[in-house]
């Protein structure tokens, strides 16, 4: 027998629980969630605050999660505290609690795309692996994700850019 598709992903329990109690959300962003994996090797995380930082996002509040052995953790303890309205997770165990106040994502590809999917969380995505790009072009395709592109051509005026367009263009999925 093979379990293929979304249907079948292997997500934590709190994902499926988290989903039976979501709120619908209008469209309008206030809180963003920002996650690029627990060790985040090519720091989109930083990249991600610095887009953030900029005057124009700055009245958004931001959660942003890491794991403990980030090699880029004082770096992003430093952006984190030189941005209002910004709290840093480091290792956490309730990502799904942090996620469903969110009303917009920024991550990769990967497992949390199937959390942010099964909570209905929105989300700018940026890919680092070439394997990443073909379910990144269907899960966008069907309106499950906003590819931004590979971490080859993204840079933080792109993530500003994308961040602006959903927010003016009310671009986001509502389901």
């Amino acid at each position: 027998t093979q379990l293929l598709g979304p249907g079948y992903a292997l997500l934590r329990p709190e994902f499926a629980k988290a989903r039976k109690r979501l709120k619908w959300r209008n469209g309008n962003v206030k809180r963003i969630f920002v996650f690029f994996g627990g060790s985040d090797a090519h720091n989109l995380t930083s990249m991600a605050l610095h887009a953030l930082s900029e005057p124009e996002l700055s009245h958004l509040e931001v959660d942003v999660v890491i794991g403990k052995n980030n090699i880029h953790r004082d770096e992003i303890q430093r952006a984190v505290e030189s941005r209002g309205l910004t709290h840093l997770h480091v290792q956490v165990d309730s990502m799904a609690a942090i996620m469903v106040k969110a009303d917009l994502a920024l991550g990769s590809a990967g497992v949390n795309t199937w959390e942010r999917i099964c909570v209905g969380l929105p989300s700018l995505v940026i890919s680092f692996a070439e394997n990443h790009k073909l379910i990144l072009d269907d899960l966008t395709k069907n309106g499950h994700v906003h590819y931004l592109g590979s971490i080859k051509n993204v840079d933080k005026s792109i993530i500003k850019k994308g961040i602006l367009d959903i927010i003016s263009e009310q671009l986001l999925i509502k389901d």
